[in-house]
């Protein structure tokens, strides 16, 4: 965004929400990405910068291949419960509702 209030968009990304919210990414000309406060209906900086634990890579890996929460849970040697309080971090971190989101953001900035 420059000072003048204009902004260039190079690349824009829709994150549809479970919660009935829309959310979106703007990368600038620049490279700086933004992402898109609906209720404070502002820019916000957008930090790609995740720190993903070794579990969490693991767990989005087995769900990008189609792994359901109990095979992912057999493959990695976790409780279903401990999966699934895994995948609410990753949820949180990524600022998503549900694995399918979690898989778009990862795939689109390539965080794995």
């Amino acid at each position: 965004m420059r000072e003048d209030g204009i902004t260039k968009l190079g690349l824009f990304s829709f994150s549809p929400s479970s919660k009935k919210e829309m959310s979106f990414l703007v990368i600038t000309s620049s490279g700086k990405r933004w992402s898109f406060d609906f209720e404070a209906r502002t820019f916000q900086e957008f930090n790609l910068d995740l720190k993903l634990t070794i579990a969490e890579k693991a767990i989005l890996q087995r769900a990008r291949k189609g792994m359901s929460n109990e095979e992912i849970a057999d493959d990695l040697y976790l409780s279903l419960n401990t999966d699934k309080s895994h995948k609410m971090h990753i949820f949180k971190k990524l600022n998503v509702s549900n694995i399918t989101e979690a898989l778009v953001v990862i795939g689109n900035y390539q965080l794995l």
